[in-house]
């Protein structure tokens, strides 16, 4: 699940407690914020369809009220994320496209915000099979993370692992591991070192070494990282059931390979 980006839910409270929505403080407005965290309330319980439903609305309001606004760049993107969410990657792609127009030319190229809409664009670009354009937009969130956020942020590391991740789809193994690594030091750092963010890195981690043919390091990794979300995420949930069912592939392979090797 995506969580929606942050930046809308901010600014709309913030417009509405100042006062500040442009002089149009109508039902209008109201409807459209309403309607905008009735779709983030819908996408944390991943009920897409109706979280689409609401964010339309928002974004057919603030079209009408606040055209090239950073609140309808939010909707556009959260729309995007529901579509992706959903597979519909072909109306997901000029949504995040349209939202960083507007974003860009409102808050600038160089925003935190920016960063985050890029790197859902860099996702997108990624499970459609182009590591070369997925690699440009991550290492452009990255450098914007990087100076907005700082160099030990979450949002930082998690950039540094969906950068590493295009690296290792393309089997290049030595610029993959070295941003694993640093993104796993940040997480552990700054959310502790059993945060369900550090179980995502061992488990993209370990099947770096698994393709590698490191196969002793790749199920120590595999094996904590299911720890990890065991413990924090329950034996049931979705993440779980995937390291689980990693493992058991990487323990398919591993034992012939030991064989194979000695």
């Amino acid at each position: 699940m995506k969580r929606p980006c942050s930046i809308s839910h901010l600014i709309i409270t913030m417009s509405l407690l100042s006062g500040s929505a442009g002089g149009l403080r109508g039902q209008s407005y109201n409807d459209a914020v309403n309607a905008y965290n009735r779709g983030n309330d819908l996408n944390i319980e991943e009920k897409h369809v109706e979280a689409i439903v609401e964010y339309e609305k928002a974004a057919r309001w603030f079209s009408a009220i606040r055209p090239d606004s950073v609140e309808l760049a939010s909707c556009l993107h959260n729309l995007g994320l529901q579509y992706q969410a959903m597979g519909e990657y072909g109306k997901a792609e000029p949504l995040y496209v349209r939202s960083l127009e507007i974003h860009e030319s409102k808050a600038g190229k160089n925003h935190a915000h920016t960063a985050t809409i890029l790197n859902s664009l860099a996702n997108l670009n990624s499970l459609l099979g182009r590591p070369t354009k997925a690699e440009s937009l991550y290492r452009r969130s990255l450098e914007i993370r990087e100076i907005t956020l700082g160099k030990d942020h979450p949002d930082t590391a998690s950039s540094l692992h969906n950068l590493a991740q295009v690296y290792a789809s393309v089997a290049d193994f030595g610029k993959a591991e070295p941003l694993y690594r640093r993104a796993l030091e940040i997480f552990e750092a700054k959310l502790g070192r059993d945060h369900a963010l550090v179980g995502q890195v061992l488990n993209s981690w370990a099947n770096l070494y698994l393709n590698m043919g490191l196969y002793d390091k790749a199920d120590v990794l595999s094996r904590r990282s299911l720890e990890i979300f065991e413990a924090r995420l329950g034996k049931e949930h979705r993440q779980t059931a995937l390291s689980l069912l990693n493992q058991g592939n990487r323990l398919m392979v591993w034992p012939t390979a030991k064989v194979l090797l000695h």
